[in-house]
């Protein structure tokens, strides 16, 4: 994993989020910022899931910018705070968990990734 100067993801449009590959189910949006948000967190008004970083990193043999979250709603007993998404080249988010609990620890390449067995959302024109 190499660190990136922290852009944001600026350059990557606003985007809707789908629940499903039918792209017939909004879950969420981003703001210009990378952070995550559905209505289903305080309606909407504040950021489910916040961009820190951007990192490389190789996933299915192909290297691609990946964002760090620092996730403000976890699971029930979930303690591990922080996600790691790729957008592989269909529209597809991928994601980890790792790198504990404390906010001001940001991860860095030494950090234990788990892989989600699940797909964290599809993006439409990607």
């Amino acid at each position: 994993m190499k660190k990136l100067r922290n852009y944001g993801w600026k350059y990557l449009p606003i985007k809707d989020i789908y629940s499903s590959a039918q792209l017939n189910t909004k879950s969420g949006w981003t703001d210009v910022n990378g952070n995550y948000f559905e209505n289903k967190w305080e309606n909407g008004k504040s950021a489910r899931t916040e961009h820190r970083i951007n990192v490389v990193i190789t996933f299915n043999d192909k290297n691609y910018i990946a964002g760090i979250y620092w996730d403000n709603k976890t699971g029930i007993g979930m303690q591990i705070r922080y996600r790691l998404i790729v957008i592989d080249n269909a529209g597809v988010e991928h994601a980890w968990y790792g790198g504990g609990s404390d906010a001001n620890i940001i991860p860095n390449e030494n950090t234990k990734w788990t892989y989600y067995t699940f797909r964290f959302g599809y993006l439409k024109n990607y």
